[in-house]
């Protein structure tokens, strides 16, 4: 691990912290890939009477198998789920009941040593590639070929699989390729030619 490596990590990961806020509070990046409930009290009082802790939920949910089940009663089950699933609503919902201050200093700071933390990888990364000896745009178009990656693997994937909105799909990729192209120009300041590969 070289300092110059451990410098790109710390600049990259405030460079990527900053963005963050840029796209989504200056910029508007997601202002059109999320929507709002036409009347939000009465699902919120709908969620507290049925869900009581934490956590991922999705509707229509999987059946549940028991041992006790026919196997007539397992199809007829895995076919009644498939039916509400082809009639709709399908949905996903990250649930919290207790509230939480939006403005935590806490999550800020846990959110800037996340970002250090993707920059050093990215950075480290960087640094025993090819692309290290080449030229500065090769090594920024490197880092943010990662983003793209980043992106394939979980939001596209999420897309292909969770049937999450195509305009939430392109905002969410466009925000991790546009930051970590950003972020890359920064890295590649400083992990370039001459600079010892990290061991």
């Amino acid at each position: 691990m070289t300092k110059k490596i451990v410098i790109a990590a710390v600049v990259g990961g405030i460079v990527y912290t900053i963005w963050g806020g840029l796209a989504w509070m200056v910029l508007g990046i997601h202002d059109w890939s999320t929507g709002r409930l036409v009347d939000e009290n009465a699902v919120v009082a709908v969620l507290n009477e049925n869900v009581n802790r934490e956590g991922v939920y999705v509707f229509p949910a999987m059946p549940e198998e028991t041992g006790s089940m026919s196997e007539s009663e397992m199809t007829a089950q895995a076919e009644q789920w498939m039916e509400k699933y082809r009639k709709g609503p399908i949905g996903m919902i990250a649930y919290r009941p207790q509230g939480s201050d939006p403005m935590m200093t806490s999550m800020y700071i846990s959110g800037l040593i996340i970002s250090i933390l993707a920059a050093f990888i990215v950075a480290w990364l960087l640094s025993r590639s090819t692309a290290v000896s080449q030229s500065f745009f090769a090594r920024v178009s490197f880092c943010g070929m990662i983003g793209i990656f980043a992106s394939v693997v979980t939001h596209v994937a999420f897309w292909n699989w969770m049937l999450m909105p195509f305009d939430y799909t392109v905002a969410m990729v466009l925000d991790l390729v546009l930051g970590w192209t950003l972020t890359g120009a920064v890295i590649a300041a400083f992990v370039k030619p001459g600079a010892p590969k990290a061991e």
